[in-house]
């Protein structure tokens, strides 16, 4: 009953999103009309009452079914249910957005010479869908379910050492208040302040609360905020058309289309030294101050600011849908243009940081897979957790590898359609949308049922206590790829949307829109999957212990 209960409530979460975002596409291209800074307030404003809407859901389940049950390991089949779902909305709406995206560009901009969203592309709806169904349903889904997993892995820690198990909650709440205040900096005219500015402002009254709440915990909340906000402006960097990465992609794009992509990849391959720095320093210190539960805490006040981070995410969908509507009705587009832009750098922030919290997750479920399988120690000089080490390690390689495969034999699919269409000269917006909706679908459940298998089958014939290398394996290769993917594809994105504004239609901007339609799926399928990946992963293997 719980991993159904847990699947039903990340359903609502993501439901409750897309709906909100929705309703909000219009509304912000009619404030763009006014200014960029009105259509600013209303997506970031509608991303925000998605995000709230999430957290209080996982909050109130959390608190609920603790004081049913007593004990926080049961707890864990609600974080399958949920994590399981998250996974499922995410690889299946990354499928079906990128996509159609990806056919979109190829068939509209490439071979007709089209403008983004133009009517006169049958896949243009489809596109439109996508992002609504991927980057806003999947990312609502993934907070309710990394909000589950990582209070209940630090609330099993404190319930074996005895200690108060309502401090994460406690601590999200104080997140939860942390994202009203965020609104006052929103009002700032400057929307790369205003985004920014309120991530920042909310992670300091998370830490003026938290230092009246939760003395004894300060250090591991204070470098878990830290640390996110670090990761946060290192993603904007080498994400944002602003800074020199992204430039360098946008001059590569001259010199040909492999140029513009390889300087893509470089970037995106560069971009996780400081993730990786930091999340290691934050691990560290947080040890030296708590132990294991220093990181369990340092895990949970990363995500208590993840309010503000998926408001600023959503908001990107939001943006980008106006983008299309403001082409659409020939209306606010160049405002609208200009928050889409600033929008794609702040779901790379939003992805650095989800990836970021889950390998802190992560840890502390493994943690808690070692209290509970009453493992001293994980000996990698035994050949079977070597094993698993490798097969941990190399999971997210395939999963990636079968999720971009399906983006590509979708797009196929599409794109097919839609020359047909050019060439009867009977436009049909319906038939990308059904295309996109069926295979979707298919590859979803190939793609996730592939990870639940195979973590069970090692669990099987290798031993329960080889699960716990085989999550190791997992989280390292998840964190750098995820971080790779994200930022690879947020910088060849932004950099084609520079390109855009004085060299649309031109050789130097076709090149740019093909290294965007490599960095797509990674950018929002796969890499964003990886950190739901790690987690399922580890959850299965902690049920495995409890309840075989």
């Amino acid at each position: 009953a719980l991993p159904i209960c847990g699947a039903f409530f990340s359903l609502i979460a993501g439901r409750v999103g897309m709906n909100a975002a929705t309703k909000a596409n219009v509304f912000t291209t009619e404030a763009c009309k006014k200014s960029v800074n009105s259509g600013l307030k209303i997506a970031y404003l509608s991303g925000l009452k998605a995000s709230i809407f999430a957290m209080v859901l996982g909050l109130f389940a959390i608190i609920v079914l603790q004081s049913v049950f007593g004990d926080p390991k049961i707890l864990y089949g609600f974080a399958f249910g949920a994590s399981l779902v998250a996974l499922f909305m995410r690889v299946g709406g990354g499928i079906f957005t990128k996509s159609a995206d990806l056919s979109a560009d190829l068939t509209g901009k490439i071979e007709k010479g089209l403008p983004e969203d133009s009517p006169k592309n049958p896949a243009v709806i489809a596109d439109l869908v996508g992002d609504n169904v991927g980057d806003v349903a999947g990312m609502s889904s993934d907070l309710f379910e990394s909000y589950v997993a990582s209070i209940i892995a630090t609330m099993v820690m404190l319930f074996a050492l005895g200690l108060d198990l309502n401090v994460p909650l406690i601590l999200v709440s104080i997140g939860i208040i942390s994202c009203l205040v965020s609104i006052l900096v929103v009002q700032h005219k400057n929307s790369n302040v205003a985004i920014l500015g309120s991530l920042l402002v909310s992670g300091v009254f998370i830490l003026g609360l938290s230092y009246l709440l939760l003395f004894s915990y300060i250090l591991p909340i204070l470098y878990g905020l830290v640390g996110g906000i670090l990761i946060g402006f290192s993603v904007f960097y080498f994400t944002s058309s602003k800074f020199s990465p992204t430039r360098n992609i946008a001059k590569a794009a001259e010199s040909g289309a492999a140029l513009n992509v390889l300087a893509g990849l470089s970037n995106g391959l560069l971009s996780t030294v400081i993730p990786i720095i930091v999340i290691s320093l934050v691990m560290v210190l947080s040890y030296s101050s708590l132990e294991l539960l220093g990181i369990a805490i340092s895990a949970v006040s990363m995500l208590s600011i993840m309010g503000v981070v998926l408001a600023s995410t959503i908001f990107g969908s939001i943006t980008d849908n106006a983008s299309g509507i403001a082409e659409l009705s020939k209306k606010s587009k160049v405002n609208c243009s200009k928050l889409d832009s600033l929008g794609n750098t702040t779901a790379a922030i939003g992805k650095g940081f989800t990836i970021s919290s889950a390998a802190l997750t992560v840890l502390t479920l493994l943690a808690s897979f070692i209290l509970i399988a009453e493992v001293d120690v994980i000996d990698l000089l035994n050949v079977k957790n070597m094993a698993a080490l490798f097969v941990g390690g190399f999971i997210p390689f395939f999963f990636s590898s079968l999720v971009i495969s399906a983006v590509g034999k979708t797009s196929s699919k599409i794109v097919t359609n839609v020359r047909s269409q050019f060439r009867s000269k009977k436009l049909d917006y319906l038939t990308p949308v059904r295309i996109a909706t069926k295979s979707s679908i298919y590859y979803m459940m190939i793609s996730v049922s592939f990870v639940v298998v195979l973590v069970v089958l090692v669990g099987l014939l290798l031993g329960v206590s080889v699960l716990g290398s085989l999550i190791a394996g997992a989280v390292v290769s998840s964190f750098l790829l995820s971080i790779f993917m994200a930022n690879a594809g947020g910088s060849l994105d932004n950099a084609k949307k520079l390109v855009e504004v004085d060299r649309y239609g031109t050789k130097v901007h076709k090149n740019s829109v093909v290294g965007d339609g490599v960095g797509d799926p990674l950018k929002d399928c796969s890499g964003p999957a990886l950190n739901i990946l790690i987690k399922l992963i580890a959850i299965i293997s902690l049920l495995f212990v409890i309840f075989g």
